[in-house]
């Protein structure tokens, strides 16, 4: 059980790091890097959900996890589990958007909402794989 779990944690690791490094290289060779990433700290958000994404890949693509919402299903089921990576390219633009709200307190809510939404079903497929569950 404990190798299992060393190896799993490893695999998420490098899955995860993978479009961390891409993001960091694109911000440190880029001066213009988008503003709006870097407003409110919205970068954040964006690899809570990479995170999401990740151990949702390494669940389904090593561990026969399943999606459970419909749209994701039918994508993994059509392209891959790698599909998952593209489809939270979604939050980008959500962000962007989002930081146009006048409201400050509006505007962080729907942040910190967005933020739950990636970051705990991340800890649950993380913790599952670590359990081995």
């Amino acid at each position: 059980f404990f190798p299992n779990t060393i190896l799993d944690l490893f695999v998420i690791f490098l899955i995860f790091s993978i479009p961390l490094i891409v993001a960091y290289v694109i911000m440190k060779m880029n001066s213009k890097f988008p503003d709006f990433l870097k407003y409110e700290k919205n970068y954040i958000i964006v690899l809570a959900h990479f995170f999401d994404t990740s151990t949702t890949y390494v669940g389904i693509a090593f561990f026969s996890y399943f999606e459970k919402h419909v749209l994701p299903s039918a994508a993994i089921e059509i392209f891959s589990p790698a599909i998952m990576f593209v489809l939270k390219f979604i939050v980008i633009p959500a962000l962007y958007f989002i930081d146009k709200i006048d409201d400050k307190t509006t505007r962080r809510m729907i942040k910190i909402v967005i933020f739950i939404l990636g970051i705990s079903p991340a800890i649950r497929n993380f913790t599952r794989i670590l359990l081995g569950v």
